[in-house]
């Protein structure tokens, strides 16, 4: 939570739980592409047969899920609360967070959030005079 620091309140707070979420989305879609491996495949399907296994991928499934829905969550706080303007209204981020769910959420923080306060290469010309 290192982020919090220097931000503006409730949209600080959701842009950390936004990133978290955001990183661990990423997290387990790496893992959900592991089935693609053959091998690993394989394996998966041979624990399945234990009961000890299939809540374990139940809870893996039911976690990824609640990390979707808090990185949705998060992203439609921090459009509503952020006191930045940056060209585009508040009333389409929001629609467009509500319409495109936890996939526009995902999208929203890497190509937006993200990159919104990163500090610019250098200044324009117009501001020594």
């Amino acid at each position: 939570m290192a982020e919090l620091a220097g931000t503006n309140g409730g949209s600080g707070n959701a842009r950390a739980i936004l990133g978290f979420a955001s990183w661990a989305l990423v997290a387990w879609i790496v893992v959900g592409y592991l089935s693609i491996i053959p091998q690993f495949d394989a394996w998966l399907s041979a624990m399945e047969a234990s009961a000890w296994m299939r809540v374990i991928v139940a809870s893996c499934l039911i976690a990824a899920g609640v990390t979707a829905l808090t990185a949705w969550t998060a992203a439609v706080w921090h459009a509503a609360s952020d006191q930045q303007r940056h060209g585009i209204p508040r009333f389409v981020l929001i629609g467009t967070l509500l319409f495109g769910n936890v996939a526009a959420a995902f999208f929203y923080y890497f190509l937006f959030v993200r990159w919104q306060s990163r500090p610019r290469d250098r200044e324009p010309a117009d501001s020594h005079r």
